[in-house]
């Protein structure tokens, strides 16, 4: 109810009174079904929907609006992305937003079905409404979490964050979305003293102990050593692929393992990393120094941060742990852009066995679906390392 509002409390209590009246229905939904304190709450509730609609509508809502119609009218041509966690809240806000003749906007969800009025979007559907995104069919977006995978979304001038998340890489990812080429804006909508406010707090302490780990000046700790290591990059070919680390006095020059007497490289790329990422050509593009050395770490910034790139069926949790010996902070990509299924739903229970690793093993893994977003998640962090002297 704090994070969302009264709104879509009233489509909950809907669905869990129809769902009771169903022969096969849990014992679970019959019993609050039955509650007298609910079945008040939802008399009160429809009563407001009747006469007084607006005060269901959660706060943030009416931010929002003021927000879009602001960015509009200074510049009819911007694109605007919003993040909503619930589809329920999105399916509301988008049908609000819809009365306003300068907002166009767009519903964005995965292509699961919950409902019979809240139908999942195909890829053909999705790809259709990021083209008329682009176009300026729609000038707003308004979108679940699908919207960070990196599905081919046009930039966007504002970000919006509906509801706030605790997750600093999905808070980076997600920004990423706007400034690629051209200034951009990101707004955090939240109310105090609620749930909203305890999950900025907790993101923004995340990102802080990341910028003071990266301030720190202590290089990416020795790896162990490795019998052959010499002989890994004449026996692997330039793919993605299981190896073992060598060492990483490889990826370090002699100066940099002593006392980093010359200037450090910001950012180093594995010759082993594919081509098809094109991060090469981003980074000349926005004037990064880079160097490619003869490594198994993809990428590595600043001596301190490795990005690591897996396949959506490779092993990588006993090498992540070794990872995290060596680097300050280790974010592991799962590459699906060319992954084909071997049965229905593999992909979509792929990434739930992620997201499950990567909450009990709390290590940062980002599902890749486009080329062109590995290269926003590096920049982001990039931009969150302070420069020399700074």
């Amino acid at each position: 109810v704090e994070q969302q509002g009264l709104d879509v409390l009233l489509i909950y209590l809907e669905k869990v009174k129809n769902d009771a009246k169903k022969a096969k229905s849990s014992k679970a939904i019959k019993i609050l079904a039955s509650d007298i304190r609910l079945q008040r709450i939802y008399i009160e509730l429809k009563k407001n929907q009747e006469f007084s609609p607006g005060k269901l509508v959660h706060p943030k809502y009416h931010v929002l609006l003021k927000v879009l119609q602001d960015e509009l009218t200074q510049n009819s041509e911007s694109r605007i992305l919003v993040f909503v966690k619930l589809r329920d809240s999105l399916k509301n806000i988008v049908n609000h937003l819809k009365e306003y003749e300068i907002i166009k906007p767009a519903r964005f969800v995965g292509q699961a079905t919950k409902s019979a009025d809240d139908k999942g979007l195909s890829q053909k559907k999705q790809i259709e409404v990021l083209e008329q995104f682009k176009t300026g069919k729609y000038n707003v977006l308004v979108s679940t979490n699908v919207a960070e995978e990196g599905l081919d979304i046009a930039e966007c001038n504002l970000v919006v964050f509906y509801d706030v998340v605790a997750s600093e890489i999905r808070l980076i990812q997600r920004k990423g979305r706007t400034a690629r080429k051209k200034e951009g804006k990101v707004v955090i909508l939240y109310c105090k003293g609620t749930h909203d406010e305890v999950y900025l707090k907790i993101a923004m302490a995340k990102l802080r102990k990341m910028n003071v780990n990266l301030k720190n000046p202590q290089q990416l700790k020795e790896s162990y050593d490795e019998e052959g290591e010499n002989n890994i990059a004449k026996e692997n070919p330039p793919q993605i692929h299981r190896q073992r680390q060598s060492k990483l006095g490889s990826y370090l020059t002699p100066e940099v393992v002593k006392e980093e007497k010359t200037p450090v490289v910001m950012v180093k790329i594995s010759n082993r990393l594919p081509m098809k990422f094109g991060i090469r050509k981003w980074l000349q593009s926005d004037s990064y120094e880079y160097k490619i050395v003869d490594s198994d770490l993809h990428i590595v910034l600043h001596n301190k941060v490795l990005i690591q790139i897996y396949t959506p069926r490779q092993a990588f949790l006993s090498e992540v742990h070794e990872f995290s010996e060596i680097c300050e902070l280790c974010v592991i990509i799962i590459d699906f852009i060319d992954f084909k299924e071997e049965f229905s739903g593999e992909k979509r229970k792929i990434k739930q066995n992620i997201q499950k690793i990567a909450q009990e093993h709390k290590i940062q893994i980002i599902p890749l679906e486009n080329e062109e977003e590995l290269y926003f998640i590096t920049k982001s962090i990039l931009d969150s390392i302070p420069k020399e002297g700074s």
